[in-house]
């Protein structure tokens, strides 16, 4: 199996593991300061992993950020990084555990 399909479905399964642990913490957490751990545990990991990069000299060859490109940029940020992760802890606090760990649709 290629590295890149493990990683992706590593990140899949965790993601989807983290579900049922943030309904249980839902109960004691508010769904805002839920929302800013969740992302503030991905910004560590990245974090570790950037570091890591620079440590042992690897380069990612990345296309620079144009002046065109930073509206797309906050649209994303704002949609991806702000409103999902809100959306999801509040829609958790909201939820059973059971529907928010099986799609019940018929």
């Amino acid at each position: 199996m290629k590295i890149g399909i493990f990683f992706g479905l590593l990140s899949a399964g965790l993601f989807g593991a983290s579900t049922p642990f943030a309904q249980l913490l839902l109960g004691t957490i508010d769904p805002w300061m839920m929302a800013g751990l969740l992302y503030l545990g991905a910004g560590a990991g990245l974090a570790v992993i950037q570091l890591s990069r620079v440590s042992l000299s690897l380069t990612a060859s990345e296309a620079p950020l144009r002046r065109a490109d930073v509206p797309w940029l906050a649209l994303v940020i704002l949609a991806g990084g702000v409103l999902g992760p809100l959306l999801l802890m509040f829609g958790l606090a909201r939820t059973d555990a059971t529907s928010a760990s099986l799609d019940r649709t018929p």
